[in-house]
């Protein structure tokens, strides 16, 4: 689950000529780092850079961690998913071989609104080959990665993540992850911006 709320009110306020910027959410779990504020300002940075407004998920959970709280972060980060013309998200390993679920979700949420999404930080290793190096895999009588231990299938189409995200965003490689030493005509940008502008891009593979 992504813990997010909107910026507090002592962040600075956005400046007039951001409003004419495409609007850029920040998906991912950045928010669980313990320099979560920092960092998302970095991010921040980096998308003025390159001619965007970040809107920025923060974790900022002043008070009672209760169940008010968190439909308040879920209505926060749904209403800027609405607002946003794109999504840049965090598809790193969380906890496991998948991305945070919150992040997947929030992409699933920005697919629905048939908004560009962009991922960072997915290995560019298959998913498949990936759980066979800590799972024990075989292939059945017709060619299906199975896990040995309970016969459950592998999902193998060569990407490196679900099909229901590699399908849904553009991938950049996890090398390409967004830094302010990012040249503003790299390859993430050109992804990016791609993306945002609805140029035609395949997806499901790391570029």
């Amino acid at each position: 689950m992504t813990i997010a709320v909107p910026a507090s009110p002592d962040m600075p306020a956005v400046p007039a000529a951001a409003s004419l910027r495409p609007k850029v959410y920040l998906a991912g779990p950045s928010v669980f780092r313990p320099d979560a504020r920092e960092h998302l300002a970095r991010l921040a940075a980096v998308c003025e850079a390159h001619g965007l407004h970040a809107l920025l998920p923060t974790d900022d959970c002043g008070g009672a961690a209760d169940a008010p709280l968190a439909r308040r972060i879920y209505a926060a980060n749904t209403r800027m998913l609405r607002e946003a013309d794109g999504v840049l998200a965090d598809l790193q390993e969380w906890r496991g071989h998948e991305p945070d679920s919150g992040t997947a979700f929030e992409v699933g949420f920005a697919a629905a609104l048939d908004l560009p999404i962009v991922g960072y930080g997915a290995s560019a290793e298959a998913y498949a080959e990936r759980v066979s190096r800590t799972r024990r895999c075989e292939r059945d009588a017709v060619g299906m990665l199975r896990e040995v231990d309970g016969g459950m299938a592998v999902e193998d189409f060569g990407m490196p993540l679900n099909l229901m995200l590699g399908c849904a965003a553009r991938l950049v490689p996890a090398e390409h992850r967004p830094t302010p030493a990012s040249p503003p005509e790299g390859r993430f940008d050109r992804w990016l911006r791609a993306r945002l502008q609805d140029e035609a891009a395949p997806v499901g593979a790391i570029a």
